[in-house]
């Protein structure tokens, strides 16, 4: 099993509200299984569907590397709080009902 979801290989400064450990380098990770193509591929979807003028809209490199940052950022900081919710629990597996529970 893959030890991202490993909720015994979380240590005391992974919980919520303590100092980050993540680096720079680790959001911009182009090794990561967000890749930047998918990021540029959803906006560019929601540009095509969700907008009513003709008008094309282009991503820069800069502005799709940003908005992959903070989807890795806001993907990583809920996955710490599911992991939180499930530690509360006394669960030692991230279950849907965890999500939930910091999505409500």
């Amino acid at each position: 099993m893959n030890d991202l979801f490993d909720l015994n290989a979380c240590d005391e400064k992974d919980e919520i509200g303590s100092d980050s450990s993540l680096e720079s380098d680790e959001i911009f990770n182009e090794n990561s299984p967000l890749k930047e193509s998918l990021t540029y591929a959803l906006l560019q979807n929601h540009f095509d569907n969700c907008t009513n003028d003709k008008h094309p809209r282009k991503i820069t490199r800069e502005a799709n590397q940003l908005a992959t940052a903070y989807l890795r950022l806001f993907i990583i900081e809920g996955y710490k709080r599911a992991a939180n919710e499930a530690k509360l629990a006394g669960d030692n597996i991230l279950m849907p009902e965890h999500i939930e529970k910091i999505m409500a």
